[in-house]
């Protein structure tokens, strides 16, 4: 009876020590690389603004865009993407965006696949021409053969692209500023916050179906600024969050004011974003909050801000929606938001669900089990990372997940690094993170100084590096050092 009894006892310690280490919530898997490529390793140029996408259709094909410059022995004509087709372990460059700039590649750039077609599509400012749109595809990342351009139109502002399949129909939106209308340029109206969209972009010659919604109703102070963000839902619900420049503001002077605009559409953007009513002044799209101050391209630390923006609705409940965004007096009081709606945009929680002061770049996402993952970079002055130097500040990397009603940040951040770039996008306007499936996908920027304390634990440079001295190197003997610079980082993070 005894030995049957420790039996016992034994196989139920062995089920709670088992239920221990592999009941989710109890850690997490976290996937962390700096994409340069080991080829790359001699490059220094500040590949920072990162977006990522990744196939829904196959998770292992990842795609990240930065502004990084081709090399020039492969192209000047091309910018270069960064892609992985084993999920994030190895990563190649491949130089296939029209508009390459020989010290940054592209003007802004963001990416996206919309599901099971396969084609990636991305909404770029022309590095070769100022303030060119470009929106492009390609069937095949991998490829060397350059992307297809869709449409190419002057005076245009932070491209930010979005898509989804249905039914073998590739929906693509891409937020962007029109300058065309900024009268503080020329332009007429001053309603600047502008949408371009596809019903079915995938194989249709150019222009593939896209065209050009202005959302903008209210009256501005000369334009909007310049974020347009887009949420979409895959019953064809679509959100759109953007700031309005109220009249009488300073414009781009200092500190803005401006109201956050949330528009919703509930057929695939066909009605216009005309769903939601403000109470207010009965104009199309609800204000979440008016009277922000919107520092403008001043400096927190050595990296700039100004109109910060992130949307997103649960895969779930298309009711659902949470946005996050920045504000501020000053750069050193700039503060990220998150609030959240449960009837369609309509009504929104009266105060913050998370406030983080001295951060920049919020961006959302959520994943099919309703939870909310949230990325940002917090100053921290003086900082705890390695190799700045005494009281120097450091870029705290986070990436929270909310759910059942609290907040979770991961035991380490990605990244603490130094802010010791002396650039004003070292980190850039945005990053990003998307869901697929239950896991949470990421890219962002950070100064690559190598050392293991700086970093999540599980993280990999494919550049020659040695860790115990904490240098870059251009090649595999360690005989060329190489300068610290800013890399874009992809992240992966699953229960």
């Amino acid at each position: 009876m005894i030995t049957c009894a420790r039996r016992r006892f034994s196989s139920a310690l062995l089920a709670a020590l088992t239920l221990a280490v592999a009941t989710p919530g109890r850690g997490e898997d976290v996937k962390l690389v700096d994409v340069v490529p080991r080829f790359q390793s001699g490059e220094t140029t500040t590949d920072s603004e990162p977006n990522v996408a990744v196939d829904p259709a196959n998770p292992h094909h990842i795609v990240v865009s930065a502004f990084t410059p081709c090399p020039p022995m492969i192209s000047t004509v091309f910018a270069p993407i960064y892609f992985s087709t084993d999920g994030g372990d190895s990563w190649h460059l491949n130089c296939i965006v029209p508009g390459n700039n020989a010290a940054f590649g592209t003007g802004d750039i963001t990416i996206r696949f919309a599901g099971h077609t396969g084609v990636l599509y991305a909404g770029t400012l022309n590095g070769s021409s100022f303030l060119e749109l470009n929106v492009l595809r390609t069937a095949n990342f991998a490829a060397p053969t350059p992307m297809t351009l869709l449409v190419s139109r002057s005076r245009e502002d932070q491209p930010y692209t979005q898509a989804y399949e249905e039914h073998g129909s590739d929906h693509v939106f891409i937020g962007n500023n029109n300058l065309l209308k900024s009268t503080l340029l020329g332009g007429t109206g001053g309603q600047t916050a502008s949408e371009d969209l596809s019903q079915d972009a995938a194989s249709a010659a150019p222009p593939a179906g896209f065209g050009t919604d202005l959302l903008e109703e209210r009256p501005t102070c000369g334009q909007d600024l310049p974020p347009v963000r887009t949420a979409i839902h895959d019953d064809g619900t679509v959100y759109l969050a953007y700031f309005r420049n109220e009249v009488g503001s300073p414009c781009f002077s200092g500190s803005n004011t401006a109201d956050l605009v949330v528009a919703r559409d509930d057929h695939w953007g066909t009605g216009g974003f005309k769903a939601l009513t403000d109470a207010g002044d009965g104009k199309p799209g609800v204000r979440v909050a008016s009277g922000l101050n919107i520092t403008w391209l001043q400096n927190l630390g050595t990296e700039r801000v100004g109109a910060q923006l992130s949307i997103a609705v649960d895969p779930k409940d298309r009711k659902t929606v949470y946005v996050a965004w920045g504000d501020g007096l000053d750069p050193a009081n700039f503060t990220l938001h998150v609030r959240s709606s449960n009837d369609g945009g309509l009504t929104w929680s009266p105060s913050d669900l998370k406030t983080v002061v001295s951060a920049t770049n919020p961006a959302l996402a959520i994943n099919r089990e309703g939870t909310v993952g949230f990325l940002y970079q917090k100053l921290v002055n003086p900082g705890t990372c390695q190799g700045g130097g005494p009281g120097i500040a450091c870029w705290e990397t986070h990436f929270e997940q909310h759910r059942h009603h609290a907040w979770k940040d991961l035991a380490q951040p990605l990244a603490n690094v130094p802010d010791n770039v002396s650039n004003y996008l070292t980190l850039g306007d945005y990053n990003h993170v998307l869901a697929v499936g239950e896991t949470f996908h990421g890219a962002f920027s950070a100064n690559n100084y190598p050392d293991k304390k700086n970093f999540h634990p599980a993280v990999k440079f494919h550049r020659h590096v040695d860790w115990v001295t904490h240098k870059l190197f251009a090649d595999a003997a360690h005989t060329v050092p190489v300068s610290p610079s800013v890399d874009p980082f992809y992240f992966k993070v699953s229960d």
